[in-house]
């Protein structure tokens, strides 16, 4: 009886050994497959703040090239003002416009010209950077975009937030015209 007793403790206590190295195995191998789960969505998560900004950077490039307001001149030219932006740390403002035509070929002459804003004050504002290119002449061919830059340095950030009329002049082939864009919003 005594050995009966011994031996049923004995195999009592080896499955309790056995069920507890079962259990402390199971808990390791699933403390190993959270860890390797956590690194999977680890590298998921990083995956997938690449492609969100993958994401940003295309629909910048895609919004690129959308005007803001556009005119229509002479010759079958379209200016276009592409982006109106405000450096806070340089206090400039930089306006980015664009030029095409339905004619075959247009001689622009920009240089020498002056551009100019007027603010929600009544404050005008003069500048003579305004460049399409490092050129003095610019051809401007058909269904081609030709990009302009007028910068304009010494801006109050503090009050210039939008502009009621942004200015300038070109020699359009035989024709100097003004192109006028009204109601902008800065970007700062």
């Amino acid at each position: 009886m005594k050995k009966l007793l011994v031996v049923v403790c004995t195999l009592m206590l080896s499955a309790s050994a056995m069920a507890q190295q079962t259990i402390e195995s199971q808990i390791t191998e699933l403390k190993q497959k959270i860890e390797a789960q956590q690194q999977q969505l680890n590298g998921l998560s990083q995956r997938v703040s690449e492609v969100e900004q993958l994401n940003v950077d295309l629909r910048k490039a895609m919004d690129f090239g959308k005007a803001i307001t556009t005119m229509q001149g002479s010759n079958g030219i379209t200016y276009k003002l592409i982006s109106l932006k405000g450096n806070k740390a340089e206090k400039s403002i930089t306006a980015i416009f664009q030029m095409s035509t339905t004619s075959e070929m247009v001689d622009m002459i920009v240089s020498g010209y002056e551009a100019s804003y007027v603010d929600l004050y009544g404050e005008r504002q003069k500048t003579e950077h305004l460049t399409v290119g490092n050129d003095v002449m610019v051809r401007v061919f058909k269904d081609t975009p030709t990009n302009g830059r007028i910068v304009f340095n010494d801006v109050d950030i503090n009050k210039v937030k939008k502009i009621k009329l942004l200015r300038f002049d070109v020699l359009n082939g035989e024709n100097k015209e003004s192109v006028m864009f009204k109601d902008l919003k800065v970007e700062w």
